[in-house]
């Protein structure tokens, strides 16, 4: 017997074309499927026997998706790290936060430590996420414990390994076959996906290139971070006597659907590759704005034929405040206040939504039309002007971008609800997490 949810009234962005912006209407959810969206008077009064969430005055859009995140950078907030310790350029951040944090880390705190963003991903109404992990003396089972917590949340994830030659070579070897494992299991897990990860071009060893690309079925797409800051660049070059794109060429692993991070500092030619490739551009705003790396020239690289999504870099887990970010980000570059109206919708909802549809074989994923996956966003905003798909950018960019999330729904069940969640032990997993950190803390102390 099918379990019946109706979510309204509310204005619903179907993201669909057509009239995208349908007022008073109710979503009928049916399973971990929308099975009608219509007026909510017609919804109420043919199926009395659904559970009801009362949305009146909410404005409900598709469960938003993260292009690129990192779960592990929990424990991050408020680390130990030495005064002595220079942070003067992304190099320095890499070797005195990053580079430590992650070798810190056990299986426990790989799994406790997922949850908060996770969690957050919920309070801001995120239902995909694309993860990169990194936990080099906790590599093998890393990506299943992830798994676990997603699962328990009502996530939709795709995980990979970040592969890296920087701590030895057992470390990139046990890379390379955690990315196997799950690209396997993933094969039987409808809910997650599995790319093959891989660290900056620089850490990585052109034996771990080939290694990865040998080993890791060649239908997967890879996730790394690409020209970052202008030190991925030239120290690619120095070691390697190439460029970072070339040498994913030379390697057969510039697939189509592999995803691209940052890409801030790549040339004009090497961004027809990656559009002749159709491979994505993941832009990260805030992340980038507080490692001040620079920025990608989004409209640049969309002129060029490259897809471009968005994502959080592990920085937060609030798509919201992304995308709003997006469009503040490319106005001041540009110097242009006429640029980038459009580009939080374009990113969230068209570029991120494709993205998630080719990787997750979701042809209606981030729609909200029968036979979607009913995952929603419902959006504490009530709109003090005429919403309708002429007026969304606005209201979009300068009032749901603001609002609070009252509501996330995954696979047709509601996880999160005014500020509580519905199928988590927020007090147990806090004690959980802080426990974690305590061993966390106390190991980066160790560290010399």
């Amino acid at each position: 017997m099918s379990k019946k949810l109706l979510v309204g009234p509310a204005t619903v962005f179907t993201n669909t074309p057509g009239n995208s912006v349908v007022p008073n209407a109710g979503v009928l959810c049916a399973n971990d499927r929308i099975e009608r969206v219509a007026p909510f008077s017609e919804l109420a009064a043919s199926n009395n026997d659904a559970t009801r969430l009362s949305t009146d005055g909410k404005v409900i859009v598709p469960g938003l998706i993260n292009a690129h995140h990192h779960l592990y950078s929990t424990f991050s907030r408020g680390m130990p790290i030495a005064a002595t310790t220079p942070l003067r350029n992304f190099p320095e951040i890499l070797e005195g936060i990053w580079w430590r944090l992650d070798r810190a880390l056990d299986l426990e705190a790989v799994e406790a430590g997922a949850y908060p963003p996770v969690m957050d991903c919920l309070r801001w109404g995120t239902t995909t996420i694309i993860d990169h992990h990194a936990s080099p003396n906790a590599i093998r089972g890393s990506l299943q414990a992830l798994a676990r917590v997603c699962d328990e949340a009502g996530i939709r994830a795709n995980l990979c390994y970040e592969v890296t030659d920087r701590n030895g070579d057992q470390g990139a070897v046990d890379g390379v076959q955690e990315n196997a494992q799950f690209v396997r299991d993933c094969q039987s897990h409808r809910a997650h996906g599995a790319l093959l990860g891989l660290h900056a071009s620089f850490t990585v060893s052109e034996q771990t290139l080939a290694l990865a690309a040998r080993q890791v079925d060649p239908a997967t797409p890879i996730h790394i971070h690409v020209a970052e800051d202008g030190a991925d660049v030239t120290r690619t070059r120095e070691q390697f006597g190439k460029g970072i794109i070339e040498r994913l060429e030379a390697h057969g692993l510039l697939r189509k659907n592999s995803i691209l991070v940052h890409g801030i500092h790549l040339t004009d030619a090497e961004l027809d590759r990656i559009a002749a490739a159709q491979a994505w551009l993941v832009h990260n705003p805030e992340s980038n704005a507080n490692n001040a790396v620079g920025h990608l020239d989004v409209q640049r690289a969309m002129a060029r034929g490259v897809r471009v999504a968005l994502g959080t870099d592990g920085m937060a887990s609030n798509m919201l405040r992304a995308a709003k970010s997006a469009y503040l980000m490319i106005r001041h570059a540009r110097k242009d206040p006429t640029v980038g109206f459009a580009l939080p919708r374009k990113l969230l909802f068209e570029n991120n939504v494709l993205l998630a549809r080719e990787i997750f074989a979701e042809p209606r994923l981030g729609s909200i039309q029968a036979g979607a996956p009913a995952d929603l966003c419902v959006i504490d905003y009530d709109p003090p002007t005429v919403l309708d798909a002429s007026t969304f950018d606005g209201h979009w960019v300068f009032g749901m971008t603001e609002s609070p999330v009252w509501a996330t729904i995954t696979s047709g069940k509601v996880r999160m609800h005014r500020g509580e969640f519905l199928d988590l032990d927020r007090e147990k997993i806090s004690q959980r997490v802080l426990a974690a950190a305590d061993g966390v803390w106390e190991r980066l102390r160790q560290m010399p």
